[in-house]
């Protein structure tokens, strides 16, 4: 009966059409079918569009919601596991952005470190127990609060043999400056860390002798801070630790060799790729980089020796625990 019937359909008052009843509906079911697929497509783009700028300003929010912590340094190679971890986001995954500056000399270093102008130091141990001794180049006001948190590297160039008498001893700023100043022939001789030594002797300089093969155990660079900050900020230290040795693990992977190697001369571009190579092969060995970032105790006890022979005013130092607090070392490894 349906199907022999002929009505008028009105859509908004105006006459649409005039037909089949049957054929009518079906037309008008598709679409209306129609009008709900596109309804629902716009609805699910939009969704889409919503999700994509909510990832956008969750990527966003993540990046601004790093903890900042500013790193005074050194130039040069020894920096590396640092390069490491900020290019493989190991910092960043600990929730942690770490800014690099680095130092003209061991003096403005020092001075900013205890001042607070900077956060951590990577700085030979030698200049922490100096400062916190007296013995340092420039006066601060009161006492100092510098500690040792971690190792870093192992050592610097011997006199050979040379005795007090035998040469003269000038103060030239910090290794960049001495290597400088070496090249320009303003000193005869100077002590680098590695990978200055690779530029001297391909700038045809003579190495006289590394420390390691005269004293055996002598602690290089190390991370130190204020234990004022440390107390303040211990999760933001271990994560910069924890940063620092999963890039150090990645920089000892042979697999990772020559992603590593244009990491270094990203940010020492005066290396060529030779002296790049050769550079890796003298610190990511065991007399370059200490194993997992860890310090060595007798390597300090033979930096305490030196400077109670030769640190002015004299004193007698002996304890390496004054100057090296292993706590957030060990909670970084947890």
């Amino acid at each position: 009966m349906v199907a022999n019937m002929r009505i008028d359909i009105r859509w908004g008052g105006d006459n649409v059409a005039r037909g089949d009843a049957v054929g009518q509906c079906k037309s008008r079911e598709q679409e209306m079918i129609q009008r709900s697929v596109r309804r629902v497509t716009r609805i699910v783009a939009l969704s889409f569009l919503a999700l994509a700028a909510l990832t956008g300003v969750t990527g966003r929010t993540v990046a601004q919601n790093l903890e900042p912590i500013s790193v005074i340094v050194f130039p040069g190679g020894f920096n590396w596991p640092i390069w490491v971890a900020q290019a493989k986001g190991y910092f960043a995954a600990g929730g942690i952005e770490v800014k690099l500056t680095p130092t003209p000399s061991s003096v403005f270093q020092l001075t900013s470190l205890i001042e607070g102008k900077f956060d951590i130091g990577a700085t030979a141990i030698d200049n922490v127990i100096a400062y916190m001794e007296g013995q340092g180049e420039a006066s601060v006001s009161g006492q100092p609060d510098l500690f040792a948190f971690m190792g870093g590297d192992s050592g610097l160039l011997s006199r050979n043999g040379l005795n007090k008498g035998d040469y003269n001893v000038v103060r030239a700023g910090g290794v960049l400056a001495r290597w400088e100043a070496l090249k320009e022939r303003k000193h005869d001789g100077t002590m680098l860390l590695a990978p200055f030594d690779v530029l001297a002797k391909a700038n045809g300089l003579n190495i006289l002798q590394y420390a390691l093969d005269v004293y055996g155990q002598y602690q290089g660079i190390v991370g130190a801070t204020r234990r004022s900050w440390a107390a303040q900020n211990p999760k933001k230290l271990e994560a910069y630790i924890r940063g620092y040795r999963e890039g150090l693990a990645w920089l000892f992977d042979p697999k990772n060799k020559e992603e590593a190697i244009a990491i270094f001369r990203r940010n020492l571009p005066q290396f060529s790729d030779e002296l790049a190579g050769q550079s890796y092969g003298v610190l990511v060995s065991p007399r370059g980089f200490a194993p997992e970032g860890a310090l060595s105790i007798e390597g300090v006890r033979r930096v305490l020796a030196l400077r109670s022979e030769y640190g002015e005013p004299k004193r007698t130092l002996n304890d390496p625990m004054l100057y090296y607090d292993p706590r957030y070392y060990e909670a970084a490894k947890r």
